[in-house]
């Protein structure tokens, strides 16, 4: 079902908004644009739940005139309902480096773009980014609304299948699914942290979760949105911490459990649409290792479990 879902609605559900009567839900990030209005930082850094609050309620009027609530879900990100739609909406694409926000001198036509444009009218002159200006630090600037959709409700997850499953992850969008899948879902902690060493869930809490449930899917949210990691060395430095602190803690928890099976995935960036069968990797203690020794499509393709459907990568994690 992951083709029909849409982020600002899979997202307000892990979040716990009640969108029964409303008519569409984006993802709302508070973005710096330039004087060209275009995209500076995709989702600014550093700003605290404070900041972000006080953000979203200096920009309660502009929603109000256009039919709309927001709620905050993480620093920086919001959630904004619309109650009407006033024209046809577009979904939005995610903010990149670069994007324009609108052009120049050129009145907005769709819900989304007017509400943008109202918004960053309100956050130019803000309090808060007067000051994030003054420490050198980039202003949240701008609302930039994406991933909109109409309300999901209940799904079906795991083809029906009745597996006692749980979600370990620091993603609101992961904790949406868990929770339109009726699954609980376990925060992994501030990976991203500035600190050497981050505070996420210990190995002997993953162990825990694994022996009280047949599927625990530990979901990793890259640092910047949308799967993206920044230049070569910050995503090698990511990569990294991922090795470190989560799969280092899920082999020790695998390990200690004895009768466990691992299976790792990589999912694609978001604008990449899933037309071949990504890398699986799956450790089992009994299996013995194939010949494929690079984490690539082709490298695991020809490897002993060969190209599977992803339908059947949850079969495969179980041991069927």
């Amino acid at each position: 079902e992951a083709n029909s879902l849409t982020r600002g609605a899979v997202e307000a559900a892990g979040a716990g908004l009640d969108t029964v009567d409303k008519a569409w839900v984006y993802r709302g990030n508070l973005s710096t644009i330039d004087l060209t209005y275009c995209v500076r930082e995709e989702r600014v850094s550093s700003m605290t739940d404070e900041e972000t609050r006080e953000l979203m309620d200096s920009l309660k009027g502009v929603l109000a005139r256009h039919g709309a609530t927001a709620a905050v879900s993480d620093p920086a990100r919001l959630l904004v309902l619309l109650d009407r739609l006033d024209g046809q909406p577009e979904a939005g694409t995610p903010p990149w480096i670069g994007s324009p926000a609108w052009p120049d001198n050129e009145t907005p036509r769709d819900p989304r773009s007017q509400i943008m444009r109202d918004a960053a009218a309100v956050l130019e002159t803000h309090g808060v980014n007067d000051v994030r200006i003054d420490l050198g630090e980039n202003p949240a600037n701008c609302l930039w609304l994406w991933g909109g959709g109409t309300p999901v409700r209940r799904l079906r997850p795991f083809l029906g299948a009745p597996l006692r499953a749980c979600a370990v992850s620091n993603s609101p969008l992961m904790k949406g699914i868990a929770a339109l899948s009726g699954f609980e879902h376990h925060a992994l902690g501030s990976l991203w942290m500035a600190a050497t060493r981050p505070e996420i869930m210990t190995a002997e809490r993953m162990r825990d979760l694994f022996a009280r449930h047949e599927l625990t899917i530990v979901y990793v949210e890259s640092s910047r949105e949308c799967g993206r990691y920044g230049g070569p060395l910050e995503k090698v430095k990511g990569l990294d911490r991922i090795d470190i602190h989560v799969m280092g803690r899920v082999m020790q928890a695998a390990r200690e459990l004895g009768d466990t099976r691992v299976t790792l995935a990589a999912a694609l960036p978001d604008e990449v649409e899933y037309t071949a069968p990504g890398p699986v990797l799956v450790w089992d203690r009994k299996a013995k290792p194939d010949r494929s020794i690079r984490w690539d499509e082709t490298s695991c393709q020809d490897g002993s479990i060969g190209a599977i459907d992803p339908t059947r990568l949850i079969a495969q994690v179980i041991g069927e």
